[in-house]
């Protein structure tokens, strides 16, 4: 099976590359990889061995691969392409690992620098120290101190070392400031070192009224960070500023810095161009040179560029013919993208200034995060790390991932798919994601990665600057882009995922415990509909709006019903990003914790009160009330589908059994419809996000291989619920009257009815003609509308196509055909639909308060007081 596996790398670019880093995650079918000890990785056209690393990211139920990830590296000329492959190794065979590896490295346990290298006789290396310094807030260096501190190897024929520290940076009195998270990469056959540094602020914000702006007490100011690097001995420096471009000598007082992006919208006075994304807590707009500013001995030039530097230090040369004299080249990933940036050097010392020193101190938010990621190598070659900041492409067979099931069997061409035209809007063209960037500046060390949320500006008056809106990732774009990556293998849709999820992983999400549980490390969804963001960078609700799109709402943090975690998932298994695998996994966390409620005695008796007694009184009043514990909304639909990535990335039953709990407390085979009120599309429009997940569900317990009474009880469910929709549903825009407002995000909003219809095709035989015509009905509704619309370009639209992109071209001709799940379910006596009672709720409100008296303490209570006063 192996042979389908191809992996086709491409250099785009018109330079030759030395060593560049892959890291490539590759999916395997069930049962055909147990043992990847047993791989040879192979350049096809010569058959040669290439030396990797790897690390299993899945197994399947039987423990065979079901993801890897690859490590290895490269040599490539000018606009080369080549194919890997993998195969097994014979019985004889023994792993091609280099001779010798010229390097003994350790580590500082105290202070994060860069690793201590020692090398063997023939190489003579630079001698150097390094450090990184935070400075606060008034220029004072802050210590550091390591609190954690492992370090392990990677499996395969070429040696890897993964280093993690991680620790807090304090004042004199010993209060820390912030946290760091450092990972260290080191190829010690290559040379090669990748660092990635994050900066915490753990604080929780005050957040009063529920608003999130910028000047909130939790956040932390500093004045800079930056790592120094002094060799020992004399010193040159060479750089240049794009890999395109020559390498020059530079003098010993020389800085190179990033002040802004030299956004190709320059003219302040240009309708398109807004630049208040870059509004301070006073609400102003610093002034900064837009682009590059290089000095030397004094003299300044400005240039509106856009840089990509590389640096290379060298020292002395070679004490003997036979001894090799390497430098050391260094290189910051996005440098201008993630401005500020700078590289210094002066003073006998080089800087690489992830935040440089500038008027204006710099605020991390509660709870946010910002990662950068510096790369190192042990080389003669000046210009060995120039793939750094221009990336070669690499794309994997279709015949091999049609074989593991992220492509349809057919091979119908693209070109037939009828939502083509409106996908294709996100990567080409003057309405691209990567266009829109331009539009608000959407760079900088906060910003770089989000999407601009263009669609906001719909209601705005003519003439009008846009407004400020970040959308980070409603209706999960990441995996959008990861899902358009596979299908076309065009690195466009890489490049968008990958920017987008480390910007979510560092940014968007509210990484802290010392807030309300139902904030606690959950994700901020977009900046609020119609209006500008203001001062609340990506968190939602700004003070400076006395109003919101959302009636009754005009503050609030992480909600449930906004919870996205499979384009997390997806991304590091593409990738290897670990960020990515503990932020879906911590986003099921948080959506079981707001479910369950703080552990306080005080906590548990409001919920009691907010809820169980609400009922019970309407119960007693005679009043309807549902009997689920979980609504029929999107906010349960992401909820299951997080549970779903939090047990595929950690095979913790916990999970598991939580999603089933979910589903059995959310829907039943027997419900009666009507009772759901669906006709309410304003406020019953998301359950067909719900009926989504659970279609998803059925296909993670085939995939689990467990055809038990959950799956039979959610595959009925589904079924119930879909032949309702295919007697009932029709366009949302065919009662406009009932919306508030009635815009084609609701024409987009169709993809969703089209895919549960597709999905329920598969499950009942009987009907599959009626489905799959009324989903072709939906699908010819949405190009028909969007085709005349001026809407079509907007970022919620596209992201929404992409979200639910594949089930349609099920339903169109020429499509491949639609397989059928011929699994005969087990037959279970579902029961009735569960009823509410007085005594159930009454019980529910005792159970509650005894939660609370379990976990019962001054400090729970006092904690819990606090988070409430804001």
């Amino acid at each position: 099976m192996l042979d389908k596996l191809s992996i086709e790398i491409n250099n785009p670019h018109s330079f030759k590359k030395s060593g560049e880093l892959f890291q490539i995650g590759i999916p395997f079918p069930i049962s055909a990889l147990n043992n990847p000890d047993s791989l040879v990785l192979l350049a096809q056209s010569t058959s040669q061995s290439i030396p990797f690393s790897y690390q299993v990211s899945l197994r399947w139920p039987d423990a065979s691969v079901k993801w890897l990830l690859l490590t290895c590296c490269l040599d490539l000329d000018a606009g080369q392409t080549i194919t890997l492959g993998l195969k097994k190794a014979g019985i004889d065979y023994k792993p091609s690992v280099p001779a010798d590896i010229p390097y003994k490295t350790d580590w500082n346990a105290q202070h994060l620098s860069l690793p201590d290298i020692q090398a063997k006789q023939g190489q003579h290396l630079l001698p150097l120290t390094s450090a990184l310094v935070l400075l606060d807030a008034h220029g004072n260096s802050l210590q550091q101190s390591i609190t954690d501190h492992s370090r392990d190897t990677v499996s395969g024929p070429m040696p890897l070392d993964l280093v993690k520290q991680s620790g807090h940076f304090s004042d004199a009195g010993n209060s820390t400031e912030l946290d760091f998270i450092s990972t260290q990469e080191w190829l010690p056959a290559s040379g090669l070192l990748k660092w990635q540094l994050t900066l915490w602020n753990k604080r929780a914000a005050k957040h009063p009224g529920g608003c999130w702006d910028l000047g909130d007490p939790g956040s932390v100011l500093f004045k800079a960070m930056s790592l120094t690097i002094k060799p020992k001995t004399e010193f040159k420096v060479l750089w240049r500023s794009q890999a395109e471009n020559d390498f020059e000598q530079v003098s010993k007082h020389f800085s190179v810095q990033q002040s802004g992006s030299a956004c190709k919208v320059a003219d302040p006075d240009h309708p398109a161009f807004n630049r208040n994304i870059h509004k301070n807590a006073q609400g102003e707009v610093p002034t900064w040179f837009n682009g590059c500013e290089i000095r030397r001995n004094g003299s300044t030039e400005q240039l509106a560029l856009r840089a990509s530097p590389e640096v290379f230090i060298s020292g002395d040369e070679a004490n003997s013919a036979d001894e090799k004299s390497l430098g050391l080249a260094l290189s910051l990933a996005g440098f201008w993208q993630n401005f500020p940036k700078a590289i210094r050097v002066q003073d006998q010392e080089i800087q690489l200034c992830l935040f440089p020193d500038q008027d204006e101190a710099y605020e991390l938010q509660a709870g946010e995060r910002k990662t950068h990621t510096l790369y190192f190598a042990l080389t003669d070659a000046p210009h060995a790390l120039a793939w750094v900041n221009a990336p070669s492409d690499w794309k994997l067979s279709h015949e091999w991932l049609r074989s593991c099931g992220y492509l349809s069997q057919s091979s119908q061409s693209l070109d037939m798919d009828a939502l083509l035209p409106f996908i294709q809007q996100g990567i080409d063209g003057p309405e691209s994601f990567l266009a829109k960037r331009e539009r608000i500046d959407e760079y900088g060390w906060r910003h770089f990665g989000d999407v601009y949320a263009d669609h906001e500006c719909l209601y705005q008056k003519p003439g009008e600057k846009a407004y400020v809106s970040h959308y980070n990732n409603q209706y999960d774009a990441i995996y959008g882009y990861a899902n358009q990556y596979l299908l076309s293998g065009d690195p466009r849709w890489f490049q968008l995922m990958d920017e987008l999820a480390r910007h979510v992983c560092d940014i968007d999400i509210y990484h802290t415990d010392q807030d309300r549980v139902e904030y606690n490390n959950g994700l901020f969804w977009h900046t609020d509909h119609y209006l500008d963001a203001h001062t609340c960078t990506h968190r939602t609700f700004t003070r400076h709006n006395q109003t919101s799109s959302t009636p009754g709402q005009t503050g609030g943090g992480p909600g449930t019903e906004h919870c996205y975690t499979t384009g997390l998932r997806l991304h590091f298994l593409l990738t290897g990003y670990e960020p990515s695998k503990e932020a879906a996994v911590k986003l099921a966390d948080w959506m079981i914790a707001t479910h369950a409620g703080a552990r306080s005695f005080l906590a548990q008796v409001l919920s009691a009160k907010n809820h169980e007694l609400k009922k019970l009184l309407a119960v007693l009043k005679g009043q309807a009330v549902s009997p689920y514990r979980y609504p029929f909304t999107r906010g349960t639909g992401n909820f299951m589908a997080a549970l779903m990535d939090a047990y595929e990335l950690t095979q913790k039953q916990d999970y598991l059994t939580q999603l089933e709990k979910v589903i059995r407390e959310s829907i039943h085979p027997a419900d009666d419809i009507a009772q759901r009120n669906l006709h309410d599309i304003e406020l019953a429009w998301s359950y067909t996000v719900y009926l989504q997940a659970l279609s998803r569900y059925l296909n993670f317990k085939e995939n689990l291989q467990q055809n038990d009474e959950m799956y039979a009880y959610a595959r009925a469910s589904l079924l119930h619920y879909s032949r309702w929709m295919l007697e009932n549903e029709s366009p949302y825009l065919s009662k406009p009257d009932v919306l508030e407002f009635p815009n084609d995000t609701w024409v987009a909003q169709e993809i969703r009815k089209l895919s549960v219809m597709v999905s329920a095709a598969q499950y009942d035989t009987a009907r599959k003609p009626a489905y799959l015509l009324k989903a072709r009905e939906f699908l010819t509704y949405i190009v028909n509308k969007l085709e005349s619309s001026p809407e079509k370009h907007f970022s919620r639209i596209q992201i929404l196509l992409l979200q639910s992109y594949g089930p349609h071209l099920y339903c169109q001709e020429g499509g491949p055909d639609l397989p059928e799940k011929n699994i005969q379910p087990i037959r279970v006596n579902f029961g009735n639909v569960p009823t509410i009672t007085a005594t159930k709720l009454l019980m529910a409100t005792i159970k509650k308060v005894f939660i609370g008296i379990r976990f019962f303490s001054p400090a729970n209570e006092r904690l819990w007081i606090k988070t409430r006063r804001s």
